[in-house]
């Protein structure tokens, strides 16, 4: 499900990313509640925008699900821009995966950041390629919030949904209206596929800096 029309109303900017193919569109689609098990994910090869509801009070977020290949990462710091919530995600079956958290980190500006997850995805994998504790230890190194989960059977899912939510509602509660509004939901129903627009990086970039987002 791509983002619904919410041009008059505000939200809050969740970025999701990590290397491709670790589960963050399942991820996102466990998270909105639109995930079904007899659908098949391709990979996602550009930018795709999933609605998350928070309370029919304090409104809607909308996730910023980017694309993990190599040849996108020249911009995609872009992406970080004006983020509330960041969820970087790392397959534990593939260790390079988790071994480039770091450069994705780099690309975030963590001062303007309310919070940042690092999920540890497939963990209903039996061969396991990095330790839970050595990931834990990572994550409370670089002060990030930890959660393992499998996004294919919903396994560890709900606490980290729980959380999730409450952070966006606290961030609804403490931040002015008009702080809100530059994270006014500009986007309808649409996915931007990369290898396709090349002329994404000079047009759409430019219109993201433009509207601070």
């Amino acid at each position: 499900m791509m983002v619904e029309e919410l041009s008059d109303k505000k939200c809050l900017k969740i970025v999701i990313a990590g290397d491709g193919a670790t589960g963050k569109t399942t991820i996102s689609k466990r998270l909105n509640g639109t995930f079904r098990s007899d659908e098949e994910l391709s990979m996602t090869t550009g930018l795709d925008f999933h609605t998350l509801e928070i309370t029919e009070k304090d409104g809607k977020a909308v996730i910023w699900d980017l694309a993990g290949q190599e040849q996108f990462r020249s911009f995609q710091d872009t992406f970080f821009n004006e983020a509330d919530i960041v969820i970087l995600v790392y397959s534990v079956e593939w260790f390079p995966s988790y071994m480039n958290i770091d450069s994705w980190l780099s690309m975030i500006d963590r001062d303007n950041i309310f919070k940042i997850y690092l999920i540890a995805n497939k963990i209903d994998i039996e061969n396991r390629a990095i330790n839970s504790d050595e990931a834990q230890e990572y994550a409370k190194s670089r002060g990030l919030h930890y959660y393992e989960l499998s996004a294919l059977t919903g396994e560890g899912l709900d606490e980290f949904d729980q959380d999730l939510l409450i952070t966006a509602r606290k961030m609804t509660n403490r931040v002015k209206d008009e702080e809100i509004e530059s994270h006014q939901c500009i986007f309808n129903d649409e996915y931007i596929d990369l290898f396709e627009d090349t002329n994404f990086e000079s047009k759409h970039c430019n219109e993201c800096k433009e509207k601070n987002l």
